[in-house]
């Protein structure tokens, strides 16, 4: 029996499920090869990584040229199999919205009607999340952009990306080691500082557990703040954490003695 893609409406079955697991253990090496178990017989399976790239059946693909590549392959699969008209997504967390919803305008190009669409959320160990080579790389890019004068700069997107992917997988202690980002960057968000520093805002974030307390760079107990008279700070800015946990925001103070250093 053929199948024609009329015959489905466009179906979007969601399977949402989170495979957590760190770089350096053995369990999350069974847990991606669990994944990938469950992927093998999936005929078309695209792939967005968190460094923005695609692929599709592990080889990367331009995004301009994926809907052509999907329709070269449905050529290969029977015309009489749900796989010719089935495609698998794979999203890993850091990837953007903005991304994903290009991808899918590519697949509408084709006769794909069936697509099920899989999240995968990496949980890193916050000491070996990124090693000292990437950090390297990172540090070397970030100090070759800030020297640039302003009408030199040429900013490669692989670049970005690279830079913006170990950024995003630091653990704390990484990035307080680590090059500062100039708000240059296209996904820098300028820093606001607040100056007006209570103590009604001490004892809000010092009993509650929704937030991750930072002075002068150090991260510090919540409780600490307890002890701290709010005249001692000169200014302030807020975070909302990358991932979906408690705390849900970051508190970064600056002592005025910290300024004195400088």
């Amino acid at each position: 029996m053929t199948i024609s893609p009329r015959f489905f409406s466009i179906i979007l079955c969601i399977g949402i499920f989170f495979s957590t697991y760190s770089f350096a253990s053995a369990e999350a090496k069974t847990t991606r090869n669990k994944v990938e178990e469950s992927l093998k017989n999936d005929k078309i399976v695209i792939r967005i990584t968190d460094e923005g790239l695609v692929y599709l059946n592990d080889k990367e693909v331009a995004l301009n040229f994926l809907a052509e590549k999907i329709i070269e392959l449905q050529q290969t699969l029977a015309t009489d199999s749900p796989d010719a008209y089935t495609a698998t997504i794979i999203v890993m967390e850091g990837a953007s919205q903005e991304l994903i919803d290009k991808v899918k305008k590519q697949i509408k190009k084709t006769k794909i009607n069936i697509i099920n669409l899989q999240k995968i959320r990496e949980i890193a160990q916050e000491t070996s999340v990124i090693s000292e080579t990437k950090i390297a790389v990172y540090d070397s890019l970030v100090r070759s952009w800030k020297s640039m004068p302003e009408s030199e700069r040429n900013l490669k997107a692989k670049d970005l990306n690279l830079v913006e992917f170990i950024y995003n997988n630091m653990s704390f202690e990484q990035r307080i080691n680590a090059e500062k980002l100039p708000d240059f960057l296209p996904f820098v968000t300028e820093t606001v500082f607040q100056k007006d520093i209570t103590k009604q805002l001490l004892d809000k974030w010092s009993f509650s557990n929704n937030y991750q307390i930072v002075i002068d760079d150090v991260k510090v107990k919540n409780d600490t703040l307890k002890t701290i008279s709010p005249v001692l700070f000169k200014r302030y800015y807020e975070t909302k954490l990358e991932k979906d946990t408690i705390p849900e925001f970051q508190i970064n103070l600056y002592t005025k003695s910290y300024y004195r250093q400088d």
